[in-house]
């Protein structure tokens, strides 16, 4: 955290630490990205409905919206490495 006197530099131990821009830049992506996802969420909490291969039901957009990321990358990761790994050989 930047202290008083408008320094970034932080205490780490007995040491200080700086934070280079990159840090920094980073750090403040990292936070605009949340402050994103949050309004994302926040604007998709409606109740949707959802059709299974047996039957149907209702759920926040957002948890189908969350649940359909994990399960592409659950599935998509070995497909990728796979690739990669062929990609690797030739």
């Amino acid at each position: 955290m930047p202290k008083a006197g408008g320094s970034d530099v932080e205490q780490s131990g007995d040491q200080p630490v700086e934070r280079t821009r990159r840090e920094q830049a980073r750090l403040y992506a990292a936070g605009v990205l949340g402050a994103i996802i949050v309004l994302f969420a926040f604007f998709n909490l409606r109740s949707v409905k959802v059709d299974w291969v047996a039957g149907s039901g209702h759920s926040p957009l957002i948890l189908v919206i969350v649940i359909a990321f994990l399960v592409g990358a659950v599935v998509g990761r070995p497909l990728l490495s796979r690739l990669q790994e062929s990609a690797r050989r030739k």
